[in-house]
C-alpha cells in the first residue's frame, strides 16, 4: 500500500531509520540526529492527543515514506486550526521515481484528510531540504498546494 497509515508502535524504527537518513540529506544534516526527542516525538503521535500525526506508505511490508505533522491554533488568532507539516520523507533508495512521486502525493492527500478531521483551515508544508526544490514545487502544485512564501537561510 503506498500513503495514509498510522504509525503503529511496530513502525518505530522503520520510521526513525527513514528520518535519520533523511535528515542526514538535508542542509541540515550537520546537526546531530536526537533519539531522544525522535522518541518523545513518537510518544505524542502513539500516546498522546490527537493533533500529532504520522502516517506511513509501505511498500511489501517494508516503510518507504511518511509524513509528520500537527494541527494546532494559529498563533495570532481564534478560532482557526492550522496543520503544520514538519516533514514527509520518500526513501528514494526504495522506489524508482514514478513511485516515489506517487507516494509523496498520496501522503500529503492523507494529511490533507486528517487536517480536515481537525477542523484544520490550511495545511502548511515546510519544505526545508535544501535540494531537489523545482521537483518539490512541482510535486506540491500537483498536490493542489500553492506557494506562499519562501524559505530563507542565515
Amino acid at each position: 500500500m503506498y500513503g495514509g497509515v498510522t504509525m503503529a508502535p511496530a513502525d518505530g524504527e522503520a520510521v526513525r531509520a527513514l528520518c535519520r537518513k533523511a535528515h542526514g540529506e538535508t542542509f541540515l544534516g550537520d546537526i546531530p540526529f536526537s533519539d531522544a526527542k525522535f522518541d518523545k516525538a513518537a510518544d505524542r503521535v502513539l500516546s498522546g492527543p490527537r493533533n500529532t500525526v504520522c502516517l506511513v506508505a509501505e511498500k511489501s511490508g517494508q516503510i518507504v515514506g511518511m509524513a509528520w505533522a500537527s494541527a494546532g491554533e494559529y498563533l495570532f488568532g481564534d478560532g482557526a486550526v492550522l496543520t503544520t507539516v514538519h516533514t514527509i520523507t520518500i526513501d528514494t533508495d526504495a522506489l524508482r521515481p514514478w513511485r516515489r512521486a506517487k507516494t509523496f502525493l498520496r501522503l500529503v492527500k492523507g494529511i490533507r484528510i486528517w487536517s480536515e478531521t481537525r477542523g484544520a483551515k490550511h495545511v502548511l508544508i515546510h519544505v526545508t531540504t535544501g535540494r531537489d526544490l523545482a521537483a518539490t514545487d512541482k510535486l506540491l502544485r500537483a498536490a493542489g498546494a500553492k506557494c506562499v512564501g519562501g524559505g530563507h537561510v542565515v
